[in-house]
């Protein structure tokens, strides 16, 4: 455990000089370049929570906005991602928005009700977010139900572009919370053998990424679904079932 403790030490402290220096070459941060400290050795940071590990300084935000009146007690967890652990998920999430992605960042402002021009293109990514939500039409009852994302989950959409999608990130801008979201999209083909549905994954910001939390209201949309990747292809694992 005392190994494992240093190895962690090690990776966030080789993220801290990347973020200060991203042109910074040899070394380590060659092995960082190449995806060596992505290894499953290293656990995430929400895994290191979940079983009590201390050995990182975590960072809580609790004053954070949905702009629904239906969620409440919005939190992201675990510290902000780097900007090295930004380039592996993909080269296009950066904490400064591109103007494509501040105009796409804008029109779901205006699918919140909100017309504020935006003028600041900072953003926080996180690993994961959690929150409460009341039930429809009851924004005063005090039975919740709470939802917790994770970056990798897979949600199932009632109304997106498709059925489902992957989640890259949690993001923060002006303390509004969106999850950054990457469609899994139907090719109307089937597995050849075990007749499962052939899905692929779209490239992030092919369809809108940015998305309200307003998109999971449920915690039952989430992982509820299984993809299994074959001979290179993704398939929708219909044998998998969830306990009732």
């Amino acid at each position: 455990m005392v190994y494992e403790n240093d190895m962690q030490g090690l990776r966030f402290a080789l993220e801290e000089e990347m973020n200060q220096d991203p042109q910074r070459s040899g070394g380590l941060c060659e092995l960082a370049r190449i995806g060596m400290m992505d290894s499953a050795y290293f656990e995430p940071l929400d895994d290191l929570l979940d079983r009590g590990a201390a050995l990182v300084v975590i960072e809580l935000d609790t004053d954070l906005d949905s702009r629904s009146e239906h969620i409440v007690g919005v939190r992201c967890h675990g510290r902000p991602l780097s900007a090295l652990q930004l380039l592996h998920r993909s080269p296009l999430l950066s904490n400064q928005l591109s103007e494509l992605q501040v105009a796409e960042l804008y029109r779901v402002y205006m699918s919140q009700g909100s017309y504020t021009i935006l003028t600041s293109t900072k953003v926080t990514f996180f690993y994961s977010v959690s929150y409460f939500v009341r039930e429809p039409g009851q924004p005063t009852s005090p039975e919740m139900q709470k939802v917790k994302i994770r970056t990798g989950d897979v949600i199932e959409l009632e109304n997106g572009p498709t059925d489902f999608g992957r989640v890259s990130a949690v993001m923060v801008h002006e303390r509004m919370v969106f999850l950054v979201v990457s469609w899994i999209l139907p090719t109307r083909r089937v597995h050849p053998r075990l007749k499962l549905p052939e899905f692929k994954d779209a490239p992030l910001f092919s369809h809108p990424a940015f998305q309200p939390l307003t998109l999971v209201a449920r915690p039952s949309l989430i992982n509820r679904v299984h993809f299994a990747k074959l001979d290179g292809k993704v398939y929708l694992n219909t044998w998998v079932f969830n306990v009732v």
